[in-house]
């Protein structure tokens, strides 16, 4: 399908009468929703921005990122992309990527009145091949493992929803395992969000983890280095020992955070920030973003390239879109 309408009912939720409810189709012209290349646009999923009627709704796409229309005001507007939170220092916009797979958006209001959105998705910018084949280089164009999790906060003006960058949430050991079909629930007894998802065989229920998920939502304002599973803090140029990691292996994981400053001096782009050889280098580029680059013991490269820092004087290499 190459568009996408809305099926909307006024009176759903009220009418106890079933012959009596009434739906109506969204938009009500012959042309429906459109991703921005129009090669395909299914599976959307809706949630209200603000309490006027509002709407945006996410949708799956061929283009490699989420797409979105929204109905703002009676009137729709498509071929637009999900977008993360604008940097301060008025770069260009940057989108959420996703492969052709399932996505799912929602919208919490909790018992303190906070209003809450959140997104699973893949954020892999992977295409659908234009040929019609598989060569080895799109192979996995379709790869649906892991899921991310994004927080949302709605504009001033409720016109949009903004993201945080992601974090993993929900992953199989296989790289050929297919999680999809997804949703997010809020238990407001427990204050405790779920995630579902199935393989098309067993349906399963996850319990997200609540810290994780209320950092999200401070991702913007934390500036504060994180104190919780600590191994090291080095603040100061200079050869050091590296601390015992986590045994990647099985199943553990680590997180790389550095705040860089050239203080009254300057630094040059190329600038080795941190080398542990072999296996970790990060790197200064241009316009003082980061790129890390991690290395097995064959000389292959995995590399992440840093967002452009948001003030001046400093760069935060904490934060990735996912490259």
């Amino acid at each position: 399908p190459m568009q996408s309408f809305v099926v909307a009912s006024p009176n759903m939720l009220t009418e106890r009468n079933v012959s009596a409810i009434t739906f109506r189709t969204m938009p009500t012209t012959d042309e429906g929703l459109s991703t921005i290349n129009s090669r395909l646009a299914e599976e959307g999923d809706v949630v209200p921005l603000g309490d006027r009627g509002d709407l945006y709704y996410c949708i799956r796409s061929y283009d490699g990122y989420v797409g979105v229309a929204t109905f703002i005001n009676g009137v729709w507007t498509d071929k637009m992309r999900a977008q993360y939170q604008p940097l301060a220092n008025g770069s260009s916009p940057r989108y959420l990527k996703n492969v052709n797979g399932p996505l799912s958006p929602r919208r919490f209001v909790l018992p303190d009145g906070r209003v809450r959105y959140l997104l699973l998705f893949y954020n892999r910018a992977i295409p659908m091949p234009t040929n019609g084949t598989q060569s080895a280089a799109v192979a996995d164009w379709g790869q649906r493992n892991p899921y991310w999790l994004a927080a949302g906060w709605a504009t001033k003006d409720n016109s949009t929803v903004f993201w945080s960058q992601p974090e993993i949430v929900l992953y199989e050991n296989s790289s050929k395992a297919r999680l999809g079909y997804p949703d997010l629930l809020f238990d407001a007894r427990s204050h405790a969000y779920y995630a579902t998802e199935t393989n098309k065989v067993v349906p399963r229920l996850h319990r997200l983890n609540s810290m994780l998920v209320n950092d999200l939502f401070e991702q913007h304002t934390i500036d504060t280095l994180a104190r919780g599973g600590l191994v090291m803090d080095q603040s100061h140029p200079t050869s050091f020992p590296a601390p015992a990691l986590p045994n990647m292996a099985a199943d553990q994981s680590l997180t790389i955070g550095m705040w860089v400053s050239s203080g009254s001096g300057s630094v040059s782009t190329g600038t080795v920030l941190l080398a542990c050889v072999p296996g970790l280098e990060v790197v200064l580029e241009a316009n003082a973003s980061a790129l890390l680059r991690l290395i097995d013991e064959h000389g292959t490269r995995v590399q992440v390239r840093s967002d452009v820092p948001s003030h001046q004087g400093g760069a935060d290499s904490g934060g990735g879109d996912g490259n």
